[in-house]
């Protein structure tokens, strides 16, 4: 049997292989060249940010400028500002494009935290805030600084410290053309690192405050153990001892000169003094005090407390010729007393206006210059008594002197 032709198998059509197209492949390329543009600009900023916060390690200004700058560059607007928290406001403390009329009216018009303007909500919310164009904001009140500055889209981050408020980095543009979510996130990127200079110059100012108070407690140490050295070196002469006084009062107080004076039961009369020349050395020896208003000194013995001027020379009760020899300006005086009894006063003075701080003035050789003799008295048990009295009268007891008006 003859076999016909087999029939022929149908073939199924392949689709056409998609070709790209090489402007497809143009856009791609070009969007991911400008991702890697962004992030290579914002790698140079943060490093450019580095280098400030590492020159200027108290200095939060050039830190802020350089921020409010690369921020407003890298999202393509026209200004920014960083509101830094101060109290219950924030206050304009940065900025970059900002017209001068508008950032002078920022400074005398600082903002509350409120829904009335974009950087008062952010602080409010806690959150980022973008306002596409103010002018269509029907919760937005600050009229008169978008008349200043023009600004049309606005965005606000807040900065934040573990959830507390430090400020607001708020960017402006003329133009209505909202931030795109890159450049949101951008900007809360450069608001993080504006906390972190922010806490950074915090630590090192309390660093710094931390270490100076640890170098005043070393040398009033310094200065009491090298008074008790004196005292146990000289048992029978007090002479040293008031000498070491005066020098160490000059020293910690940052004085130009210190007297001590003893009184006698009428009269201040100099027993030590530092830094002074022979010729007024001479003119206090031959004028000894009475106790009064007419010279710091006077006046330290008359109230038995202390008496802080700040300028000698425009204090219109001080009569002392002194002044006039070496032309005193800033001059404190602390009493010496046994109970209630005067027995001398320690004076030290500039010759600047510079008013002793309440630190230099608790020093221990102006307030507590004798608290230590009672510890040596029975080292002088065999001086005579006109030694003995000459080395009890520095002790002032335990009552410490208060503040003149001059202090408070």
């Amino acid at each position: 049997m003859r076999r016909g032709p087999k029939p022929a198998k149908s073939k199924e059509a392949k689709p056409p292989v998609a070709r790209q197209s090489p402007k497809g492949d143009g856009a791609r390329v070009s969007d991911l060249e400008n991702r890697l543009a962004e992030a290579l600009a914002q790698q140079a900023a943060t490093s450019d940010i580095l280098k400030v916060i590492s020159r200027s390690t108290f200095d939060l200004t050039p830190v802020l400028q350089t921020l409010a700058g690369n921020a407003t560059r890298l999202c393509s607007a026209d200004a920014g500002i960083i509101r830094k928290l101060d109290g219950e406001v924030l206050r304009a403390v940065a900025e970059c494009g900002i017209p001068r009329e508008l950032y002078e009216f920022d400074q005398r018009h600082p903002l509350p935290p409120g829904r009335g303007t974009i950087a008062g909500r952010a602080a409010l919310e806690r959150r980022t805030v973008h306002i596409p164009d103010v002018l269509a904001d029907p919760e937005y009140q600050n009229t008169e600084a978008q008349q200043l500055g023009g600004y049309r889209t606005l965005m606000a981050v807040p900065m934040l410290r573990e959830g507390a408020l430090i400020g607001v980095f708020v960017l402006h543009r003329f133009r209505v053309e909202p931030f795109t979510d890159r450049q949101i996130g951008v900007l809360q990127t450069f608001a993080d690192q504006a906390v972190i200079a922010i806490e950074n110059v915090r630590l090192f100012k309390e660093l710094e405050a931390k270490n100076r108070d640890l170098s005043e407690a070393l040398e009033q140490q310094t200065a009491t153990s090298e008074i008790l050295r004196v005292i146990s070196s000289s048992p029978t002469d007090i002479q040293p001892v008031f000498e070491t006084v005066v020098e160490n009062a000059v020293r910690l107080c940052e004085a130009e000169r210190a007297f001590l004076f003893r009184f006698d039961g009428e009269l201040l009369r100099r027993v030590a003094s530092y830094n002074v020349d022979p010729a007024l050395r001479e003119f206090v020896d031959q004028n000894p005090i009475a106790p009064g208003r007419h010279s710091v000194s006077a006046r330290a013995a008359l109230e038995r407390r202390t008496a802080h001027v700040p300028d000698v020379q425009a204090d219109p009760e001080y009569a002392y010729a002194r002044r006039d020899m070496d032309l005193i300006r800033t001059m404190v005086a602390v009493p010496m007393l046994k109970g209630d009894d005067l027995v001398g006063a320690i004076t030290a003075y500039k010759l600047e206006v510079k008013p002793f701080t309440d630190k230099q003035i608790a020093a221990p050789d102006l307030r507590r210059p004798g608290r230590d003799c009672d510890r040596e008295r029975p080292a002088v048990q065999g001086a005579s008594r006109e030694e003995q009295g000459a080395h009890a009268s520095p002790c002032p007891g335990d009552r410490g002197a208060g503040p003149a008006d001059g202090d408070k």
